[in-house]
């Protein structure tokens, strides 16, 4: 975000017969947004039903979205997933698999913390704005309401809901990032351990 920028306006009179030049300060703010950017195994693990892997939850039991096939009975597999009809018919347990449905509420957390003697250049910062970028576009595109607290923003909570506004400002608010570097992982433990319902899922993204 610049509030303002100098300008330097010049004639190019031909031959250099004449010449003029106007030096000032424009006034008018300009907003540079990140380019959004989803690398392929990031957007291949948002299709794939959001990568639950560290989830309380397990994918294809008891989540109830759109269908997928019928396999035999698995221990852990809950009662209410069995056909009946399926499993009469064959002699034998089945149950229904379905696909895990896109969670409703997204909690992303962004970090720069690093070990001691590490150090991390600008130009990460700005790949890792990109992707934020890309994932506030993605998870609205989905109707996916999001979260997002960064330490840049002194860990304030931003929602990113199903209007255009709230996405503007969460933009806006990576447009007008500056690379902070954390010197322990306080704030980033908090914010996870405090993520807990309504998010149902928790993307941490960090430019170290």
């Amino acid at each position: 975000v610049y509030p303002a920028f100098p300008f330097r306006l010049e004639s190019l009179f031909p031959f250099g017969l004449a010449s003029r030049a106007i030096i000032g300060t424009c006034r008018t703010p300009i907003v540079v947004y990140p380019r959004p950017r989803l690398t392929p195994q990031v957007l291949t693990l948002l299709q794939s039903g959001m990568g639950h892997g560290d989830s309380r939850r397990e994918a294809g039991r008891g989540s109830y979205g759109e269908f997928r096939s019928m396999r035999e009975y698995r221990p852990g597999d809950e009662a209410r997933s069995i056909s009946w009809p399926f499993s009469a018919r064959f002699q034998r347990l089945i149950v229904k698999e379905t696909e895990r449905p896109a969670p409703c509420r997204v909690r992303v957390v962004f970090h720069t913390w690093l070990g001691p003697g590490l150090f991390v250049g600008q130009k990460s910062f700005e790949r890792s704005l990109q992707l934020l970028s890309g994932l506030f576009g993605w998870f609205y595109e989905q109707s996916v309401t999001t979260d997002f607290t960064a330490d840049f923003a002194e860990w304030k909570h931003v929602t990113i809901g199903h209007d255009t506004a709230s996405l503007q400002n969460a933009v806006t608010l990576l447009a007008s990032a500056r690379m902070v570097r954390q010197p322990d992982p306080a704030g980033l433990r908090r914010e996870v351990r405090s993520a807990g319902l309504p998010a149902d899922t928790v993307i941490v993204v960090s430019n170290t």
